[in-house]
């Protein structure tokens, strides 16, 4: 099963609603959603940390 990962920093509401719309479509196409919340303060070693994490992930393709 295909697999989409959205990486948010921080908490705005209209980011969550874009990611809720990608989260709905990947369930009406049999796409595994994986969602990543980050804190606004997360450092940039960290994000791009989870971004590597998220490249070797078998289970994400994009």
């Amino acid at each position: 099963v295909p697999g989409l990962a959205v990486v948010i920093v921080g908490a705005r509401k209209d980011s969550q609603t874009y990611v809720n719309m990608k989260r709905k479509a990947c369930a009406e196409v049999g796409i595994k959603s994986v969602d990543v919340d980050l804190p606004e303060d997360v450092s940039e070693a960290d994000l791009i940390s989870k971004v590597h994490q998220l490249n070797s992930d078998p289970d994400v393709h994009g």
